[in-house]
């Protein structure tokens, strides 16, 4: 008799269970980052890319028993003030949108010194979508 009991109450668990876990699946797929992945890989803080295809990209900086804080600034190739600087710690990440063209990307470690830093220049690139062309108003704007 309490075999009984121990299925009946059982079911509403299991299935509730197989319902979260069919939720953070969904979740996870519906919502998952696309975008370029980009490494800082140590020790001389060099990127594993030069050329980014993708409008956002994350940036990965996996931890390592010697990394310390990073200061990332990006500057426009011709100069000036950079217009987005931000912080990594090891095994950390951020989602970042370059601007088109070429990027300079400034790393330099925080902390103890000696302080490490070096520059890359990054291209960035954007998808551009051709107009639609009318086939018919096309032919009518040649033939006139």
């Amino acid at each position: 008799m309490n075999q009984g009991t121990i299925d009946n109450l059982s079911s509403p668990f299991v299935l509730t269970i197989v319902s979260l876990v069919f939720a953070l699946l969904a979740n996870s797929f519906l919502f998952k980052f696309n975008g370029q992945k980009i490494y800082i890989q140590s020790p001389n803080l060099t990127l594993d890319t030069d050329t980014i295809f993708l409008e956002k990209s994350r940036w990965y900086y996996p931890a390592d028993s010697s990394k310390r804080d990073l200061k990332v600034s990006i500057y426009r190739e011709n100069g000036g003030p950079p217009y987005d600087e931000f912080y990594l710690e090891p095994d950390d990440y951020i989602d970042l949108e370059l601007l088109p063209g070429y990027n300079i990307v400034h790393l330099k470690t925080l902390g103890k010194y000696p302080t490490t830093h070096t520059r890359s220049r990054i291209l960035q690139l954007r998808v551009t979508k051709k107009p639609k062309t009318n086939l018919f108003k096309d032919l009518l704007n040649d033939w006139n």
